[in-house]
């Protein structure tokens, strides 16, 4: 029997911040609705959009920023390095 490679998923900062605001595991989550081999994954945009919020948001927003930071390094959630290449808008038709 094959087996199927593992999904991978990309989490992303409102995904975080609003899990975390619901008291729920976004790891545990996904697993529970992703059926099989599952790698989740982070980019390093994203962590840097984690930090700027933890210094720079409301009070509240900074608060779960941070636990999401504290999550993601607890967890050792991989970070994956944002390679940029050409954006939709330079597609010409």
């Amino acid at each position: 029997m094959k087996t199927r490679p593992a999904v991978q998923i990309l989490l992303d900062t409102s995904f975080l911040l609003t899990m975390l605001k619901q008291h729920r595991d976004p790891v545990e989550e996904i697993r529970a609705e992703v059926p099989g081999n599952v790698r989740v994954l982070i980019l390093d945009l994203v962590i840097s959009e984690l930090e700027r919020l933890a210094r720079r948001a409301p009070a509240k927003t900074q608060a779960f920023a941070r636990a999401s930071l504290d999550f993601l390094n607890k967890r050792k959630i991989p970070v994956i390095e944002h390679k940029p290449g050409p954006s939709t808008g330079s597609i010409r038709r």
